[in-house]
């Protein structure tokens, strides 16, 4: 066969056709599992640690002798230190609650 008989390149398919366009084999690389639905396992775990008991250091002014031994520092350099802890960890701390 070549492209004057079936009018198109041969380019090594999985099966050919012949001038009278039956398959003449066919197609070779046939998955018996095609059409079934994957099978997939996710797996998600999440952790949470308590910063102290209960909210009180959350509530606390980032100024407070509290938040400073904690170790929390402000998250940009023009925070305002009058907020308190639980704005400066917000993802977004320069805009507040509306």
């Amino acid at each position: 066969m070549d492209c004057a008989t079936t009018g198109s390149p041969r380019l090594g398919t999985a099966y050919q056709v012949d001038a009278s366009r039956r398959m003449e084999r066919p197609p070779a690389n046939v998955d018996r599992n095609a059409g079934r639905p994957p099978r997939i396992a996710n797996w998600n775990i999440g952790l949470q640690r308590e910063i102290t008991r209960g909210r009180t250091l959350l509530t606390s002014r980032m100024d407070s002798p509290a938040v400073i031994a904690a170790g929390f520092k402000a998250p940009y350099a023009t925070f305002p230190m009058s907020s308190t802890l639980a704005q400066a960890l917000r993802p977004y701390p320069q805009f507040q609650d509306s």
